[in-house]
């Protein structure tokens, strides 16, 4: 099975037979079709720049799960919201750690309110959209 991270350039993948495109995030190569796929289940938004910060989230009590707090209305039996408990956030496409306490190039990205990018994805396919160019 191939790797959403391609090893090569142009990676043969034994699965069908052809190479596959693939795009370079911070010196490693992404393919094409992982990253649509990856675009295409963000919510609708436009993308905005701001510093990272914990957010607040909506907890079971069981603790079995945690969402992030946008406004919504929840049940208070079974969930409780805890101020800035989500402690970190992840790039929609690369994966990226975004957090607060390991520099800055950790702490930007572009957020729709939900979803965030990092910098370098940001560039890549909203400013330059490099994935049109690669399909």
């Amino acid at each position: 099975m191939q790797s959403t991270r391609a090893r090569g350039r142009e990676t043969l993948t034994a699965q069908v037979g052809h190479k596959m495109k693939t795009i370079k995030i911070r010196e490693e190569d992404w393919e094409v079709d992982y990253l649509v796929s990856m675009l295409r289940g963000m919510r609708a938004g436009a993308f905005q720049k701001q510093r990272w910060a914990p957010r607040d989230a909506l907890v079971m009590k069981d603790g079995s799960r945690a969402t992030i707090f946008t406004g919504q209305e929840f049940d208070t039996e079974k969930m409780e919201l805890r101020k800035k408990f989500w402690d970190h956030d992840h790039c929609r496409t690369c994966n990226w750690l975004l957090i607060d306490s390991q520099g800055e190039e950790h702490a930007v990205g572009y957020t729709n309110g939900y979803d965030w990018l990092c910098e370098e994805c940001h560039r890549l396919f909203v400013t330059e959209d490099q994935l049109e160019r690669n399909r």
